[in-house]
């Protein structure tokens, strides 16, 4: 959650965590997410949680206008991202920032 919190502000882009309430295991990270955000000053940044659909689309969709957005996700989901995003940057100016802490 700091590391989200840091790096949106740092480069004022929006972060979207990947979880979705309706599975068991995500419900439990957003409610610790919810806590910890709580820890951090998120004056003029925008931290959303989304699940997988919506997360997606409001990725492409910013992609679509040529905004940047940082995904939090997990082990596996960061993978699978960290896969499948970078093909749509081909050919473009666009970096892209994977942390693994």
């Amino acid at each position: 959650v700091k590391l989200a919190v840091n790096r949106a502000r740092l480069s004022a882009t929006p972060a979207i965590f990947w979880l979705d309430r309706d599975r068991a295991h995500d419900a439990q990270i957003i409610e610790k997410v919810e806590k910890y955000l709580q820890d951090h000053d998120l004056t003029g940044l925008d931290i959303r949680i989304m699940d997988v659909k919506d997360a997606v689309a409001e990725t492409l969709r910013r992609a679509r206008a040529g905004q940047d957005t940082i995904s939090v996700s997990g082990n596996v989901l960061r993978d699978y991202l960290t896969d499948m995003f970078p093909i749509l940057e081909l050919g473009t100016s666009a970096k892209m920032l994977s942390i693994v802490p």
